[in-house]
């Protein structure tokens, strides 16, 4: 069903109609003829029902009356407004919801190398690996892809302020040259320069040697096409984005934004650059965003995922793939972070959760070498954070400020961010479950300590004299094992630190910031979803739970990959 895209090595319109040898009688001719236009009615049907939200922008619509006489008097027309910085972005020109479900065509097999123009392998095509398909709801990613044709310097040579990425099939020369005659021929809009580019996929089967060649020539005329060696198929644009996003990390990263527009868009592109004069510069995607999008269970379903792949019922909030726009930080980010998602076919689902690790500085022996591997470390994985702050147990209140510190200077633009220690597992699609229908402000969740006691025992670890803090219990408070925080709330967190006295006991100390804003911890919806006492592992009890601690000698490798598995957890 879904894969059938990938997995027949063809598209339907490579069909041949053998006609019969000898002549046959007239019904069995008027079955025949009554069985294709039967067929071709129930395509018209299905494809009607995928573009129903979108019936009145359609590209057969463009190539039938002529797009490019049609984008020439809006253009005159548009020249003639004089556009402002402060120009409200509201007046944007609405957008379709149509999902490109073009067949792909063929792809010559060309040289996988990268090379800075379009190249072919003259020592002839090599054999095609067969196809193996991982299943109907997943696809092939992480996996080490290859450019065919690339623009490897055009970013570097030409320096864009937003670059425009079009998934296209690789057949589908009608689309490329109408956006090229229209908005995507604007190459210097409100004094930014804007690139295209269209992304393109391979094709197995006939004419694949054919389109390689025109592909060859169409790249050698406009330098704007960018073709790697997955298979080009509906069931593979997360492959398709996901190339899209290495190649934006690899060759364009000077750019201060990307868009990715499917090829039936229409794109006000004066109104996009006016938008993004003011938009954050890091940590930034925007789009059409769906919030509390439920996962569809019925098996006859274009979108449908079984429960054992994603067991929630809604989607966390995501832009749809239509159309979204990057800060030039994402592409990389994203790459490192789908190491650790299971790749769903559902492109636009499929992306954004940023992993960072927060340290202090080591005194001592080693400590040079230790920064030297640190340094290594960072270059490799790119998700270190690290202060010159002594770090020590007794400074765990400094490193929390810390962290709300740089959250508030660079990562204000997520929308929740979460503390959690290195000894915790953490059930990440039941978090963003919890988050899709949490406050956006003023919002602190945890395993929530009320009433907790002040302990006087001079030999306890969590010892406070009575000279600094008088009273017999401290306020609500999450405990520092892992919280959330939306947003606006480490500003405010190190806004309210500058009049209370800098407790040790950090989780604490944050309950006293939170007091003195006149706020307090929220619960979260389940008991049971954060736990201080380790959870004794099973599959069953891990996917009820956000957050737990793991004993010392648990094997947490082993646990994630067995939790991990497909199939029912309970």
């Amino acid at each position: 069903m879904l894969e059938s895209g990938c997995a027949a090595g063809g598209s339907p319109e490579s069909l041949d109609v053998v006609k019969p040898a000898d002549s046959r009688r007239i019904s069995q001719r008027r079955c025949f003829c009554f069985i294709l236009v039967f067929a071709a009615i129930f395509l018209i049907f299905y494809n009607t029902n995928i573009i129903e939200m979108a019936d009145e922008w359609n590209p057969k619509w463009w190539i039938q009356y002529n797009s490019t006489k049609w984008w020439v008097p809006f253009k005159s027309q548009r020249q003639n407004v004089a556009f402002d910085n402060t120009t409200d972005t509201s007046t944007s020109t609405s957008t379709s919801t149509s999902t490109s479900t073009s067949t792909p065509a063929p792809a010559a097999e060309t040289s996988s190398s990268v090379a800075p123009q379009a190249t072919q392998n003259n020592s002839g095509p090599p054999a095609p690996v067969p196809y193996v398909s991982p299943g109907p709801y997943l696809v092939e990613y992480p996996h080490q892809y290859h450019f065919r044709i690339n623009e490897p310097q055009t970013c570097e040579e030409q320096k864009p302020f937003l670059v425009l990425m079009v998934p296209v099939a690789p057949h589908n020369r009608a689309h490329r040259d109408i956006i090229r005659s229209t908005w995507g021929g604007e190459s210097s809009v409100l004094d930014k320069v804007v690139k295209l580019f269209f992304l393109l996929g391979r094709h197995r089967g006939e004419g694949a040697e054919q389109l390689g060649e025109q592909l060859l020539k169409e790249s050698n005329e406009h330098r704007d096409l960018i073709q790697s060696d997955f298979l080009d198929c509906y069931k593979n644009l997360t492959i398709k984005t996901m190339v899209m996003l290495e190649w934006l990390d690899s060759y364009c990263s000077s750019a201060s934004y990307a868009m990715k527009i499917d090829s039936d868009m229409f794109l006000n592109v004066p109104n996009l650059i006016n938008m993004l004069s003011n938009a954050p510069k890091t940590n930034y995607m925007t789009g059409l965003v769906a919030r509390g999008a439920p996962v569809l269970r019925d098996p006859h379903s274009k979108w449908f995922v079984p429960v054992e792949l994603y067991p929630h019922s809604v989607y966390p909030p995501y832009a749809l793939g239509l159309g979204y726009v990057l800060s030039s930080d994402l592409p990389h980010q994203l790459v490192e972070a789908a190491r650790h998602v299971t790749a769903l076919y559902i492109e636009d689902v499929y992306l954004v959760v940023k992993l960072f690790f927060l340290l202090g500085r080591h005194r001592g022996e080693g400590a040079e070498q230790l920064g030297e591997q640190l340094l290594k470390e960072s270059n490799e994985h790119r998700d270190l954070i690290q202060s010159d702050f002594l770090d020590c147990y007794k400074n765990l209140t400094i490193k929390t400020m810390v962290m709300l510190e740089w959250l508030d200077s660079y990562c204000s633009s997520a929308s929740y961010a979460m503390k959690i220690d290195s000894d915790m597992f953490l059930n990440v699609p039941n978090l963003i479950n919890m988050l899709s229908n949490a406050p956006k402000t003023n919002y602190m969740t945890g395993l929530v300590a009320r009433g907790a006691p002040v302990l006087r025992d001079p030999h306890s670890k969590w010892f406070v004299p009575v000279e600094l803090y008088p009273h017999s219990v401290y306020p609500p408070y999450a405990l520092g094992l892992g919280y959330v925080l939306s947003s606006d709330l480490p500003h405010q967190l190190v806004e309210a630190a500058r009049h209370v006295t800098a407790l040790y006991i950090e989780d604490v100390y944050l309950g006293l910031c939170m007091q003195q804003l006149g706020l307090a911890p929220t619960d979260p919806p389940d008991w049971g979803y954060f736990q201080v006492f380790p959870v004794q592992y099973s599959r069953c009890a891990f996917s009820k739970l956000i957050a737990t601690t793991t004993h010392e000698t648990a094997d947490r490798m082993w646990m994630w990959t067995d939790f991990k598995k497909p199939g029912p957890y309970c």
